[in-house]
């Protein structure tokens, strides 16, 4: 690690969100102007480390790529973090709350990366001239996929009959169940686009019931002001606006459900009119971070979405009048 970098926690979240901001950035604008030899060569070494990531620990042995050291919260097991197998999925050292994973795979984040990938292909064809990096890409996510197939479907502790997504596996058998509100994360698949099978969106709504219940996932918390994920990150009873957000995109929520989380994100502001990091779940006066723009943004994207798919919920049926219309009703006075 060199002194630019102020942490060095590799998430393969932020790997794939590079990929998805080029992807979103050139599908919306068809600007190519941004799309150089530097942005070539960032394809390619990010390429390049999920395929290293894709090492099982056997094959590492004593030389891990990525070990991560820390008087506290480091990964444990000499730096490298669990064992893992050859799964074809990609590792990740932390999660996207910048907590440890507790086993390498962390499953939305692949299912994420294995989309983007299919996006980043089509990216590169369109652009031309990277070819190599076009197949690669491609193939990559063709393998991402083969191990979510594999690995990342288990049995619901609920149904044993029904399949649900594992948070993280390590390959070995292992799974962790259980959900976070940090995107990428399983009740934000739906936002994330991330969801290419009746299986999967079968799996995604099995798994959904279990985030969204206090029996199933620990993380998850009700109480006075209201009721959503949480985070580790954070500790007991801490409800992360950003988990009511992500939970409100999803297609199968009902009008009604959608006005109790937006009443819910209203009510955690404690009058600051800002969304927080995260609020106690029975007084909304205590919280985490006055302004947060991570939750900030996705409430405002979450606003653009409704505006777009249910209208009728976020719009007033009489407009409220424009600046200029109350001043004539005040000089008309």
């Amino acid at each position: 690690m060199t002194k630019a970098v102020f942490e060095g926690k590799y998430e393969l979240d932020s790997l794939v969100a590079f990929f998805a901001l080029s992807n979103e950035y050139l599908s919306r604008t068809g600007d190519a102007a941004c799309f150089g030899s530097e942005w070539r060569d960032a394809v390619v070494a990010a390429l390049g480390a999920m395929r290293e990531q894709q090492r099982s620990s056997r094959e590492e042995g004593s030389r891990a790529a990525y070990q991560f050291w820390r008087s506290e919260a480091d990964l444990g097991n000499n730096g490298t973090g669990a064992p893992a197998a050859r799964t074809m999925m990609v590792r990740s050292g932390f999660r996207p709350s910048d907590d440890p994973c507790a086993l390498p795979f962390h499953v939305p984040t692949n299912l994420w990366l294995r989309s983007e990938l299919k996006r980043l292909s089509e990216t590169l064809s369109s652009l031309g001239g990277a070819e190599d990096s076009r197949k690669e890409a491609l193939e990559l996510s063709e393998e991402v996929g083969r191990g979510l197939r594999s690995h990342a479907l288990v049995a619901s502790p609920a149904n044993s009959s029904e399949s649900i997504f594992a948070y993280e596996v390590d390959g070995f058998g292992s799974r962790v169940i259980m959900d976070d509100a940090n995107a990428p994360s399983l009740v934000s698949l739906p936002y994330l686009g991330s969801l290419e099978t009746q299986e999967e969106e079968r799996a995604y709504l099995a798994t959904k019931r279990l985030a969204l219940a206090t029996e199933t996932n620990p993380f998850f918390y009700e109480g006075a002001v209201g009721s959503g994920i949480g985070s580790p990150h954070k500790g007991y009873g801490m409800i992360w606006p950003l988990g009511v957000i992500y939970d409100l995109f999803g297609p199968e929520k009902t009008d009604g459900e959608i006005l109790r989380g937006l009443d819910h994100l209203q009510r955690s502001t404690a009058g600051t009119n800002c969304m927080h990091e995260s609020f106690w779940k029975d007084d909304a006066s205590v919280y985490t971070r006055p302004w947060f723009a991570w939750a900030n943004s996705a409430y405002g994207e979450l606003i653009l979405y409704l505006l777009r798919t249910r209208p009728h919920l976020v719009l007033r049926e009489t407009p409220p009048p424009t600046v200029r219309e109350r001043k004539r009703e005040t000089k008309a006075r």
